[in-house]
């Protein structure tokens, strides 16, 4: 078993190399500065033997390196997040807070609701308003309204009139939201003429110590799906404790094993900083001429803790 010295001292180590390294390759590096983290790892490795004082200084040098990893890697790139309504906060927290020192434009954070769950009495509405849509039904309407808005945010919002200012015709997201099966509790309304469409990407966060307030098999799995037939990015990212894994059924999903529009976290974390840098740097590398997708953290499926070559 890995104690917890080694992982301080193995976590301190791969960040200082990564900020290093960039730092090199973008700045003029200031040799002090150099000095300085070196010495602040040296120090973090003589006081293994105090756990508390070195998990300290090993989040702090952390939290210094960070800003250079990430800053700026997803500028001018349009973000659609969606969470699960019983995701870990901490999770999803970490998640935007790494979009944002990203620079990424969120366009939207949106959550499902309950109103998805197969016991609950609004799925006979949701049917209904498919239909409406002009949508073709599966057995299960939460599968059917994965799929189609993922569509919807594949395709982008209806033509507007040019007389009048507005949609032609109905739009799925807009209705989801009026129609509460889609909440945005932590940000101001989004406006859906401003999201989905070519170019943007997908952040999917789900997973916690309760259980999905919509099994994933009938929402997420599918969601997820669509969007990668229909070449749209997409990171899925989870929190290492959570009592469903949705990475977990991604990964040992065949049909989406290899994918160069998909990407994958298990180890997001408020504490940890990890989890949200490795999520940049994934969606930045699927936002390459040459896509590259993959799977990182410390679940089983993974291909490290951060991208190669980041």
């Amino acid at each position: 078993m890995i104690s917890f010295r080694q992982l301080i001292v193995t976590i301190v180590s791969i960040f200082l190399a990564l900020g290093l390294g960039i730092l090199a390759g973008t700045l003029v590096i200031d040799q002090t500065l150099v000095r300085n983290l070196r010495q602040q790892t040296a120090h973090a490795e003589k006081t293994a033997a105090n756990e508390g004082r070195q998990l300290h200084d090993a989040t702090s040098l952390l939290g210094s390196l960070v800003p250079f990893v990430v800053q700026g890697k997803l500028a001018h790139h349009k973000v659609i997040v969606l969470a699960d309504a019983n995701v870990d906060g901490g999770a999803l927290s970490e998640a935007t807070n790494m979009l944002r020192q990203a620079k990424a434009d969120v366009v939207a954070q949106l959550q499902t609701t309950d109103s998805f769950a197969p016991d609950n009495p609004a799925r006979a509405n949701l049917a209904q308003l498919l239909t409406q849509d002009g949508q073709v039904l599966s057995d299960d309407p939460s599968t059917s309204a994965a799929k189609d808005l993922a569509d919807r945010l594949a395709s982008g919002p209806p033509a507007v009139d040019q007389k009048t200012g507005k949609p032609i015709g109905r739009d799925l997201l807009a209705d989801l939201l009026s129609a509460g099966y889609l909440e945005y509790p932590a940000t101001s309304p989004p406006t859906p003429q401003d999201v989905g469409g070519p170019g943007q990407v997908v952040v999917v966060v789900a997973g916690g110590k309760r259980d999905p307030a919509v099994p994933f098999e009938s929402f997420m799995m599918p969601f997820v799906e669509q969007l990668t037939t229909r070449a749209v990015p997409v990171g899925v990212a989870e929190p290492q404790a959570t009592t469903h894994s949705l990475v977990g059924l991604i990964r040992s999903d065949g049909t989406l094993s290899g994918i160069d529009n998909l990407a994958t976290v298990d180890d997001l974390a408020s504490n940890d900083l990890r989890g949200g840098v490795a999520l940049v740097l994934a969606l930045r590398d699927l936002l390459r001429p040459q896509p590259r997708g993959g799977n990182y953290g410390v679940k089983p499926g993974g291909d490290g803790l951060l991208p190669s070559g980041s």
